[in-house]
């Protein structure tokens, strides 16, 4: 199980991001928190094995791999 926390330049990508997931859904993705306000998302992938965090810009996702204990729900 890995938790993946996607940060975007700007709420309008995120959204569409979170829609797309939620469209392809084939419920191994899960998520868990968003923080509208910094354009910030928590994700679990119940099939993954390595946390991680993403960009999310104009060229798509950036990823970068880190460990887990960085990963913490955005606050409400």
């Amino acid at each position: 199980m890995a938790q993946i926390r996607i940060h975007a330049d700007s709420l309008a990508r995120l959204q569409g991001f979170l829609a797309g997931v939620d469209w392809l859904n084939d419920s191994a993705v899960t998520l868990l928190a968003i923080d509208a306000a910094a354009c910030r998302a928590l994700i679990e992938d119940r099939d993954g094995d390595t946390d991680g965090s993403a960009h999310l810009g104009p060229d798509g996702l950036t990823w970068v791999e880190h460990d887990a204990s960085s990963l913490s729900p955005p606050s409400p």
